[in-house]
């Protein structure tokens, strides 16, 4: 922020010379509040002062020239109060991974990055994971300009994972959010007889059988209709079938 300050000479009503110099030694002072910003020497018959003042904080500012007067000719002076308030600074929160499918129990880390096109200061603070609303442990402290946490879903299904930056006093709050399909293990896959109604269940790593059985009994010829996803909630695969008669009826 710059700051330009021209004191004005001030003479007895009646004086020939309208002219009279500043002398040597006085110099512009700016104040905020009751802090020293700048202090510039002043001197000949111009004496204007331009102030350059680093990053204000946000908040109001009440500023203040004061003029030092000379030991010759003028005394010192104060301008009226200039109140300026600054803003927070703008700040974007960006989230990774933002997308893609994650597996039920596999520990996944998630990094909120932080920036602002305001680059005079690094924001501080802390940042708050939720996950459906609900907080994933307390604030994380950012580390240059970022915060992670590791998650690791119980349940399958979409998860609205969010990331809130809480801000400090230079930068303000923002948010970031993510829909996260976590999928359900599924250690095993099934083969069905087309008639009857004999299951066969493989590891899904090694292809070896897990077992073989007959639900409906060795008796039944229908054949069925199989199929395997998360109906529980639990956050590992079911097997579920259904017979040819029993449409929109489906057994676990």
């Amino acid at each position: 922020v710059s700051f330009t300050m021209t004191p004005t000479p001030r003479v007895a009503a009646g004086s020939a010379d309208t002219t009279i110099p500043f002398a040597d030694g006085g110099s512009l002072s700016l104040f905020d509040g009751s802090v020293l910003l700048q202090r510039l020497p002043v001197s000949g018959t111009s004496a204007t002062a331009t102030f350059s003042v680093p990053a204000l904080s946000a908040g109001l500012h009440n500023f203040t020239a004061v003029y030092s007067g000379d030991s010759v000719n003028f005394n010192p002076s104060t301008s009226a109060t200039l109140t300026m308030s600054i803003a927070k600074a703008a700040t974007t929160l960006g989230l990774t991974p933002s997308t893609g499918g994650i597996q039920v129990g596999t520990a996944t880390k998630f990094t909120a990055s932080l920036s602002s096109v305001v680059t005079a200061g690094a924001p501080t603070g802390s940042v708050q994971f939720t996950m459906g609303g609900v907080s994933i442990g307390s604030p994380v402290a950012l580390v240059n300009g970022s915060a992670s946490i590791t998650y690791t879903a119980t349940k399958s299904g979409q998860g609205a994972l969010a990331a809130t930056y809480l801000g400090d006093g230079n930068f303000a709050s923002s948010t970031a959010s993510a829909n996260i399909q976590f999928r359900a293990r599924q250690p095993f896959f099934v083969v069905a007889s087309q008639a009857g109604s004999t299951f066969m269940t493989y590891d899904s790593k090694t292809g070896r059988q897990i077992s073989i059985f007959q639900p409906l009994g060795p008796s039944y010829v229908g054949g069925v209709r199989v199929a395997t996803g998360d109906v529980s909630g639990d956050g590992v695969a079911d097997l579920a079938y259904t017979t040819k008669t029993e449409i929109g009826r489906a057994h676990v």
